[in-house]
């Protein structure tokens, strides 16, 4: 194990309550022996002069990831505060930062996946100064350095290149450019509980990035602060689902995000949709888990949405 600083070194600059942090960090771990570490170690190396929290959660791993994360924890019992789950919930549909989420008292959250890890000690510090005196924007984020351990995936671009600083829910929703293990938000825009179309899509980052940016800006430094690790063992990868699931599966997202809006952004999800060519795919979903998801959803609506709908309407009904 790493040696590090000390719990009251790492706490001797905070002001305020301790009990009461400013910011939760929020790690979801799986079988990540050979990389939690330096997650944990990226988390220790914080220099701020306000107390935050350490919230790790492991999925019931097969490898060594329980033993070192209890390691830290008895070693640093004020900071880190661990979820041993005693089976598997990722199989059983539960999705693993919504479980932290819930239990994180910060003002703001600061996510990182125990594959990834962060590099600059003033991370925290900088982001959370710039949403403080910034009170129109809901989150920040930052660019990362990114190492490439795949061999199927190896050509695969896992972020888009963003060269402004200030963007939008457009931006959002057309680019895939944010760094889960760089997002920082406010708390309070994270609704509580998460809305029915969230337990049906196939990840969250993109759907949390959406409804923060329904509420403010978000704003993406140039400056690298930490590494995604683009691996052939992370979630997304394991996740073998057919194409036209995960097809399935985004349509509702934009969907879920359309009636979360309550349809103000209705004309740019419409453009999001006609560049994915979601509309094509619409006609014939497969998937009769997602069917009634998605019929659930048309209940919910205040007034139509696209044609697709009400062609869906059409198919589940006569399915």
């Amino acid at each position: 194990m790493t040696a590090f600083r000390t719990e009251s070194e790492i706490m001797q600059y905070w002001e305020g309550n301790i009990d009461i942090p400013v910011v939760s960090i929020c790690c979801t771990t799986y079988n990540h022996e050979s990389y939690i570490e330096e997650a944990i170690n990226g988390f220790l190396m914080q220099e701020t002069d306000f107390p935050f929290e350490i919230l790790i959660r492991d999925d019931c791993s097969t490898d060594k990831t329980a033993s070192i994360v209890k390691f830290y924890a008895e070693k640093y019992p004020n900071l880190i505060k661990p979820v041993f789950e005693k089976e598997n919930t990722y199989s059983k549909g539960v999705k693993p930062l919504p479980e932290l989420y819930k239990r994180a008292k910060g003002k703001y959250i600061a996510v990182c996946e125990g594959d990834d890890y962060w590099t600059d000690p003033q991370k925290l510090k900088i982001q959370k100064e710039f949403l403080d005196a910034n009170p129109d924007f809901a989150m920040h984020t930052h660019a990362v350095d990114i190492i490439d351990n795949t061999k199927q995936y190896s050509s695969y671009q896992p972020y888009f290149p963003m060269k402004k600083n200030i963007c939008t829910f457009e931006d959002i929703l057309m680019h895939h450019f944010i760094p889960t293990l760089s997002l920082f938000f406010r708390r309070q825009y994270l609704p509580n509980p998460l809305p029915p179309f969230y337990k049906h899509i196939r990840s969250g980052d993109i759907a949390t990035e959406l409804m923060l940016a329904a509420h403010g800006k978000c704003f993406y430094d140039t400056k690298k602060m930490g590494v995604y690790r683009h691996h052939d063992g992370g979630i997304t990868k394991m996740d073998k689902l057919d194409i036209q699931v995960q097809k399935d599966k985004a349509y509702i997202l934009y969907v879920g995000i359309d009636i979360y809006t309550n349809f103000k952004y209705s004309s740019e999800i419409k453009r999001r949709l006609a560049y994915c060519d979601y509309t094509a795919f619409g006609q014939h979903l497969k998937n009769k888990e997602l069917g009634y998801a998605l019929q659930e959803l048309i209940q919910m609506m205040k007034k139509d949405f696209l044609l697709p709908i009400r062609i869906f309407q059409t198919k589940i009904r006569n399915s």
